[in-house]
């Protein structure tokens, strides 16, 4: 009978020991977490700012960037010849005609 009070109170001395230390587990999870949530206003400013990125990319997803074409010698060319520019150069590439909106001219005039 002895025997069997020791190994029960051996096994509830394990027992206690676990789950000191589920315990600590448990209080360093929490205190971690603690010091990586932050306040709503930051989270909010945060899902603006992807929201405003992701609109950016869409706007510009069509867009198409062109380098080297010559210019005209008066720098006044209209955007029906810089469509055209573009249209002759896409076609060249037997590329399908494009439906282009807007045309202009970036950098140094």
């Amino acid at each position: 009978m002895q025997d069997q009070i020791r190994d029960q109170e051996r096994s509830n001395s394990e027992l206690l020991q676990r789950v000191k230390a589920l315990e600590d587990k448990r209080g360093e999870w929490v205190s971690n977490q603690s010091h990586h949530t932050a306040p709503l206003s930051d989270v909010m400013a945060l899902t603006s700012t992807v929201a405003d990125e992701l609109q950016s990319r869409k706007d510009k997803e069509q867009n198409l960037v062109v380098f080297g074409l010559e210019e005209s010698a008066e720098h006044t060319e209209s955007e029906d010849a810089g469509k055209d520019k573009v249209c002759y150069l896409l076609s060249s590439l037997e590329v399908p005609s494009p439906n282009i909106s807007t045309v202009f001219r970036m950098g140094r005039l």
